[in-house]
């Protein structure tokens, strides 16, 4: 699986005033229990969560090889603040509603960053 975030924070490094928070992390062990009562668990699903509420821009990635439930729920909570970066590779479904549903800056194949226009009412 490619590490996407690496990727952004090398890119975003010398970028002034800038903290970029990456929620994966060495320490990360997949036996834990993914529960709310689950100490470790919740303490990183808690840390995510504020640094998501924090953040000034917010990137989301969609991998062609994964459904990502929680990045969707993610980008649910947060697209319409305006803080939602979009990004996908070919192959990932339903691109260009997903483009057009979440009127966030997005980057799909082929395309540069831009501003959806505002759907009429």
């Amino acid at each position: 699986m490619e590490d996407w975030q690496a990727r952004v924070g090398v890119a975003l490094a010398d970028v002034p005033d800038l903290l970029v928070l990456n929620p994966r992390r060495r320490e990360w062990d997949a036996s834990w229990r993914q529960a709310i009562d689950e100490p470790k668990f919740r303490g990183q699903v808690e840390w995510e969560l504020d640094g998501l509420d924090s953040a000034d821009r917010i990137a989301f990635y969609f991998a062609p090889d994964t459904k990502a439930p929680i990045s969707l729920l993610e980008l649910g909570l947060y697209a319409r603040a305006g803080r939602a970066i979009v990004c996908w590779p070919e192959g990932v479904l339903a691109q260009g509603q997903r483009g057009h549903r979440v009127r966030a800056p997005w980057r799909g194949p082929g395309r540069r960053s831009r501003r959806p226009r505002r759907a009429a009412a």
